[in-house]
């Protein structure tokens, strides 16, 4: 119905109402002697004030349908600016200047901020942006000084639009925002405390990388990526699966007191030196810890973790200690084929299933100090290890040996191990 149709029937609606209010009133009131107001004026009179009423009504009526009216239009004349400055942002991105294409990261900014519904798609042409190759990048794998360019100070801005527009790592909303910067040249990467499903496979991370706190989700991936410094994950949250898959990290790799989902997976990853993760944690459904082909210069701390699956080392070579220390595995510990260099300190260690040593090569000792084990396989290593500590421990099941290893320590009195050669 349009308005003037509307406005018509609304006027006949009144006269009718009104003659009939008149009508009724002119029917049912008596005529009395000496009343000073006859039947016919009362009946007047009844149908003014009805018609007087309806009218003031049909009056609210209309004055909010112009007003629904007039927002429509203004919503539609800003939609239609803002898709002018859309595009217009867009423009000019491609222009030369440096303070025309960051103008456009903040127009784009700006108009994410205003309409939600935009946010994704900024955030894909500003990862666009940011893949962009770049005239000079630092590909050596020892960081050195050099000239910031122009690309830099772009990438700066669109990576902070980013970060600006990604909701906090404790938005419970059902919108996942995600970032995508696979194969890109990234200088410093500061996404700390925000919520994102992030895609960085074969990125190149030449600066600092943070994300400390950040709620990571599901099928996230950093898979053939290069951290060239240091790569901050503490406290992260990673809501189901993420791949690491090789991966190198040639600075520092921090994955302490991060909790993970379904799938962790670090295959044939390679880290220049500590990778530590120590305190991980698992959100309570069977996950492996896949840490298969793993190569690490330094030492691989899990100590404190805890895993409702399985850890697993085949083939990794660690070139220091494997720190297991106080972990709590309802799966085993899997070290078949796998080249430690030092020592593997399960102290205070709750296993559930066995651990298995097959083809493995220790090259120091294999501590299980006050740990509570189901069954430890070392019968057919490589090489190593040159002395088992199994001081205080608890064992259910066998501890099983090459010959030759040297035992230092004494089982716990309520231990049902033997020891097998």
């Amino acid at each position: 119905m349009t308005a003037g149709l509307a406005v018509a029937v609304a006027i006949i609606a009144t006269i009718v109402v009104a003659v009939a209010v008149g009508i009724f009133v002119f029917v049912t009131t008596p005529e009395v002697a000496g009343r000073a107001a006859s039947r016919s004026s009362q009946a007047v009179q009844a149908a003014s004030v009805c018609a007087a009423v309806i009218g003031g009504a049909i009056t609210l009526w209309l004055s909010n349908i112009r007003r629904d009216h007039d927002r429509s239009q203004l919503a539609m004349e800003r939609r239609r600016l803002d898709d002018q400055r859309f595009g217009q942002a867009v423009s000019m991105l491609k222009e030369e200047g440096d303070a025309a294409r960051i103008g456009a990261i903040e127009m784009l900014r700006d108009l994410a901020t205003l309409e939600r519904d935009r946010t994704q798609a900024v955030l894909d042409i500003l990862g666009a942006v940011i893949r962009i190759p770049a005239v000079v990048r630092t590909r050596t794998r020892v960081a050195r000084p050099r000239v910031r360019n122009r690309d830099d100070i772009v990438q700066e801005a669109a990576l902070r639009a980013m970060r600006r527009l990604l909701p906090p790592a404790d938005d419970a909303g059902d919108t996942v925002y995600t970032v995508d910067l696979s194969g890109a040249d990234v200088e410093d990467l500061d996404f700390r405390g925000v919520r994102l499903r992030i895609r960085a496979n074969g990125t190149r991370f030449h600066g600092a990388v943070t994300l400390v706190g950040a709620t990571i989700e599901s099928d996230s991936s950093f898979s053939d990526a290069t951290f060239y410094k240091a790569a901050w994950f503490d406290e992260a949250r990673f809501v189901d699966r993420s791949w690491f898959a090789r991966t190198a990290f040639e600075g520092v790799a921090s994955f302490n007191g991060t909790t993970w989902g379904r799938e962790l997976r670090f295959d044939d990853a390679r880290c220049h030196g500590d990778l530590k993760m120590a305190g991980m944690r698992n959100l309570g459904q069977p996950v492996v810890a896949q840490l298969s082909g793993l190569n690490v210069g330094g030492d691989l701390v899990m100590k404190d973790s805890r895993v409702f699956g399985a850890i697993t080392l085949g083939g990794a070579s660690i070139a220091g200690v494997v720190d297991l220390s106080s972990v709590q595995v309802v799966g085993g510990v899997q070290l078949a084929g796998a080249t430690c260099g030092k020592d593997v300190v399960l102290d205070h260690a709750e296993i559930g299933a066995t651990v298995k040593a097959s083809g493995a090569s220790v090259g120091g000792t294999v501590s299980l100090c006050d740990a509570v084990l189901s069954a430890v396989s070392l019968t057919d290593t490589r090489s190593g290890p040159s002395m088992v500590d199994r001081s205080r421990a608890r064992m259910t099941g066998r501890l099983h040996m090459r010959p030759g290893v040297s035992l230092k320590g004494e089982l716990a009195q309520d231990s049902g191990e033997r020891v097998r050669g």
